[in-house]
């Protein structure tokens, strides 16, 4: 009778195992797939970040850069000024003359100097850069992570004993490949030129 105790009891111990096994087997390829679609999901919103960030960057700096055009212009017209007033200035004939022209060449200085920008372009170009670089490093290292969480998860569900417990309820994923022209960063390099 003994006997018969120790034969049940490890029939139920071994039932206890499977049922452990099976559950944990299930419990950790779930664990798998959420870490899978939660890289996806990054990979994701590191496009939608670029999307967003680059260009709205592309924006400002045209914005700053056709200002600073604008500026630069009004300088350039207000030393054309300065000379023509200079020029009028060595044929004047009359005290009026030469104080009118005196007059347009302080105006004409006064503007020069309060309109004279700090010119940030170039700066701004750089500063653009630096961030598709940024968001750039940051879609491939979301990538690379993805491509490790699919690795991890497809050969756990693709060891024997495993597979065999979950059957057919999870599929093996594919690595991240680039659809044809999607490893192109969506910049309109044309309006940079402009």
């Amino acid at each position: 009778m003994k006997k018969s105790y120790l034969i049940i009891g490890g029939v139920v111990l071994l039932v206890v195992i499977a049922i452990y096994s099976w559950i944990n087997t299930k419990d950790t390829a779930m664990k798998y797939d959420e870490n899978v679609k939660e890289k996806w999901g990054n990979v994701q919103t590191a496009y939608q970040s670029r999307a967003d960030k680059i260009t709205a960057l592309v924006d400002i700096v045209l914005g700053a850069a056709k200002n600073e055009k604008e500026i630069l212009t009004k300088v350039t017209e207000a030393r054309a000024g300065i000379v023509r007033a200079k020029e009028g200035m060595k044929s004047a004939t009359t005290p009026d003359q030469l104080v009118k022209y005196g007059n347009s060449v302080n105006s004409a200085l006064t503007l020069a100097v309060e309109a004279y920008p700090n010119v940030q372009s170039t700066k701004n170009y750089q500063n653009l850069q630096a961030e598709v670089t940024e968001v750039e490093n940051t879609i491939k290292r979301e990538r690379d992570l993805y491509n490790e969480s699919v690795k991890v998860f497809n050969q756990y569900i693709r060891k024997t004993i495993n597979s065999m417990i979950l059957g057919n309820s999870y599929e093996v994923k594919k690595a991240f490949k680039a659809d044809k022209g999607a490893d192109k960063a969506p910049t309109d390099t044309k309006r940079l030129s402009e």
